[in-house]
């Protein structure tokens, strides 16, 4: 009897096993379609996204700087860019101080207007190299 009993609690034993193996088979598998589903419908959305952004920014949104100016700040040179009278801050300017002169020194404090893009890179090009 005990023989019998062990016998049939190692045979339920194994159809447990057996099941639950055959249930982690199918999730594994139904968990891989949603999730490659789910990617597919994000990409799909991203791309539409992009798309819709690649139009390009309308002309009312483009910022044109009426001109730059470049600062002392009593640390760094600090470019700034002017549009409709409103200052704002660009980018901090790597540069040795110690090797400006003292002349273009007090003309940084008071700012340095620079009409155009091809103005402020020849005036980076200068001051850093």
């Amino acid at each position: 009897m005990l023989k019998n009993f062990t016998r049939s609690l190692l045979i339920g034993f194994l159809v447990f096993l057996t099941g639950i193996l055959i249930f982690y088979t199918a999730f594994r598998i139904t968990y891989k379609k949603s999730v490659k589903a789910a990617s597919d419908a994000i990409s799909a959305q991203q791309t539409a996204s992009a798309s819709a952004q690649s139009d390009g920014l309308k002309e009312s949104e483009i910022i044109k700087p009426d001109y730059f100016i470049a600062r002392y700040d009593g640390k760094n040179l600090a470019i700034y860019c002017v549009s409709d009278g409103k200052e704002e801050f660009l980018y901090t300017l790597n540069a040795r101080i110690e090797d400006i002169s003292e002349n273009e020194l007090d003309q940084l404090k008071e700012g340095i207007t620079l009409k155009d893009k091809q103005a402020l890179a020849s005036f980076e090009e200068d001051f850093t190299s």
